[in-house]
């Protein structure tokens, strides 16, 4: 155990926050799972998840706690990367994952962007990076909240909420598919659990119970 730790620890080197914090979390997952691969190195979910850590600790890390990961954030990344979704990865946690045609393609993206500019930094888990992930969540919360569809539920007027309005508040369109669409709720119910915006869980809990968000995931 020890031997294989260590020698993750030489592969993979933490990255300043700055290079990562505008690149989604599957895309990260992709990222890792390629350098495991590229090394003969097994997709388990152990190796992804201490791969992520120490790669992008900011990302994956406990809000409250940055010295410890958080496991529940890398498995559900993980899962989204998994055909049902995103299709960038293959597998399953007993056997083992492998990274799709597409996954790849996000990988090398990811290694492009992180090259840019500059080298592999190592930082400290500072306060200041553990704010700017937490104000980075608080201001999508409060954009949120400037929609016309959370206004009309903040003043229980819910009868009043039209559809477009829900489609302006998940910042899709009608005509898009229904997975597009359950990927949204998903991310925004982790944007509202990672702020501990009450309100904003309130609201998603309406909204995917709503006649009018229903009647198009039926169809």
């Amino acid at each position: 155990m020890g031997e294989k730790l260590e020698l993750l620890k030489k592969l993979f080197q933490e990255y300043n926050y700055n290079k990562y914090k505008d690149i989604d979390l599957n895309s990260l997952i992709c990222y890792v799972s390629n350098l495991l691969e590229a090394n003969g190195i097994i997709l388990t979910f152990e190796n992804i998840y201490v791969g992520s850590y120490i790669s992008f600790p900011l990302k994956f890390c406990l809000v409250e706690f940055p010295e410890f990961p958080d496991g529940a954030r890398i498995n559900r990344s993980i899962l989204q990367c998994l055909p049902k979704y995103q299709n960038l990865l293959m597998g399953n946690a007993k056997k083992g994952y492998k990274l799709t045609t597409y996954g790849l393609i996000k990988a090398k993206d990811v290694a492009k962007r992180l090259s840019k500019d500059s080298e592999v930094i190592s930082t400290d888990l500072t306060d200041y990076n553990i704010e700017a992930r937490t104000v980075d969540v608080n201001t999508k919360i409060k954009h949120l909240f400037e929609k016309v569809a959370f206004k009309k539920f903040a003043q229980q007027k819910q009868e009043e909420i039209q559809a477009d309005e829900i489609f302006d508040f998940l910042d899709l369109a009608p005509f898009d598919h229904k997975k597009k669409i359950q990927d949204k709720l998903y991310k925004l119910d982790n944007l509202a659990k990672i702020g501990h915006s009450q309100q904003l869980i309130g609201f998603m809990n309406w909204l995917k119970k709503s006649k009018v968000l229903r009647l198009y995931l039926e169809v």
